[in-house]
C-alpha cells in the first residue's frame, strides 16, 4: 500500500499543492458558515467507487489537504510584512471493509492551530500562525447484488469548523478552510473497479455512483488504490520522472505557465447560453449522437473558446456549446 499513497502523494504535491497562482480553487472545503454553493463554495465534498473486495479486507483512506497558514514578520516588536502559506496536513482512518458494509462509520479529526517564532536577526521575528481546522470522514458501503461481489464505497470529507467573524476577507475565511482536499483508498486484499471504463457487470454499478467535486481514478498496477481528486484525471496518472510538476495523463498535460486569471473564472457556477437557454453545472443536455448527459463543469480554453464538460453515464465528454441541445426540465 505504501507505494499507492506515495504515488498518490507526488500527483497530489504537483497537481494540486504546486500551482499556487491558482489561487484555491479546487478542493476548497470552507468552513460551513461561508458555504455558498451560488458562490461555487462548500463545505464538504464526496466520492463513490466500487470495490471487490476479498475476505478480511482492510480499507485504508487518507485524507490529504493543506491547512492555511499566515507568515508575518515582525520588526522590532511591531509587525511590518505579512503573507499566507500553507502547511500540509494528513488524517487516516483503518477498518474492515465488513465493518463499513454493516454501518455508517464517522472519524472526527481535529487540525489544532498554533503560533510560532524564529528569530532572524537581533530584532526580528517571522511568526507562523495556523487556526484550528476540525472536520468529519464519512465512511460506509453497500454490497450490490449479483455474483460479482462487489461493493459500492462512499466517502464524505466535511469541514464542520465553528468559525464565523462576519464580513471576513476570502483570505482570511480561507485559513479556516480545508485547502486541495483529496482522499487515497487502498485495500489490502481485493481491487477497484475502473469508473471510466468499467467492466460489463460493473457498468450499472458505476453510473449509478455519485460523487461531488472528487473524481476517482485507479492508482497502481494492481488497482488496489483510488486517488479521488478534484481535478479530473484519468486512471493510473504517473509522475514523469524528470519533473514533478509535468504529470503524464493528466488533464491532458498541465501547461508550466498560467494563462488564465484563476479568480475570474468559477467552472461549478459558471454559464453559456444555448438556444436561449442558460446552461452551467448540472444542466442537463441531449449531444449530437442522441445520448444524453449533466454538464459538470463550463470551461473556457487559452484562446476565449466556451467548452462543456458532460458526464455521459460514467465517463466525461467535453463539447462545444453548439453541439448540445438543453433539455427543459
Amino acid at each position: 500500500m505504501s507505494t499507492a499513497f506515495d504515488t498518490a502523494r507526488a500527483i497530489g504535491d504537483a497537481v494540486l499543492y504546486r500551482p499556487r497562482t491558482q489561487g484555491w480553487r479546487f478542493g476548497v472545503l470552507m468552513p460551513p458558515a461561508f458555504a455558498s454553493p451560488q458562490a461555487g463554495d462548500f463545505a464538504d465534498c464526496r466520492v463513490e467507487c466500487l470495490l471487490e473486495p476479498r475476505s478480511h479486507a482492510v480499507l485504508h483512506v487518507r485524507l490529504r489537504f493543506l491547512q492555511g497558514q499566515e507568515r508575518v514578520v515582525r520588526q522590532d516588536g511591531a509587525e511590518r510584512v505579512s503573507w499566507d502559506g500553507a502547511v500540509e496536513r494528513e488524517v487516516d482512518a483503518v477498518l474492515p471493509v465488513a465493518e463499513l458494509t454493516a454501518q455508517r462509520t464517522c472519524v472526527p479529526f481535529v487540525v489544532g492551530g498554533a503560533e510560532r517564532t524564529e528569530v532572524l536577526g537581533v530584532a526580528d521575528r517571522l511568526v507562523r500562525r495556523t487556526w484550528t481546522v476540525t472536520g468529519e470522514l464519512r465512511l460506509s458501503a453497500q454490497v450490490l447484488g449479483g455474483p460479482n461481489g462487489g461493493i459500492r464505497l462512499r466517502a464524505d470529507v466535511v469541514n464542520n469548523t465553528e468559525w464565523y467573524e462576519p464580513d471576513s476577507p476570502r483570505e482570511v475565511v480561507l485559513r479556516h478552510a480545508m485547502l486541495a482536499a483529496h482522499l487515497v483508498l487502498a485495500v489490502n486484499a481485493g481491487r477497484f473497479v475502473s469508473l471510466t471504463e468499467p467492466p460489463p457487470w460493473a457498468r450499472a454499478a458505476a453510473e449509478q455512483c455519485e460523487s461531488h467535486r472528487l473524481w476517482p481514478v485507479l492508482l497502481g498496477d494492481s488497482d488496489a488504490a483510488v486517488l479521488a481528486a478534484p481535478v479530473t484525471l484519468y486512471d493510473h496518472p504517473v509522475v514523469v520522472p524528470e519533473g514533478e510538476e509535468r504529470i503524464r495523463y493528466v488533464r491532458h498535460g498541465l501547461p508550466e505557465d498560467v494563462w488564465w486569471d484563476p479568480g475570474g473564472v468559477s467552472p461549478d457556477t459558471d454559464e453559456v447560453v444555448v438556444s436561449g437557454v442558460p446552461v452551467s453545472a448540472g444542466s442537463r443536455v441531449r449531444l449530437r449522437d442522441g445520448r444524453t448527459g449533466t454538464v459538470h463543469a463550463v470551461l473556457s480554453d487559452e484562446d476565449g473558446y466556451l467548452h462543456l464538460e458532460v458526464r455521459v453515464g460514467a465517463r466525461y465528454q467535453y463539447a462545444t456549446p453548439d453541439e448540445v441541445e438543453p433539455l427543459r426540465m
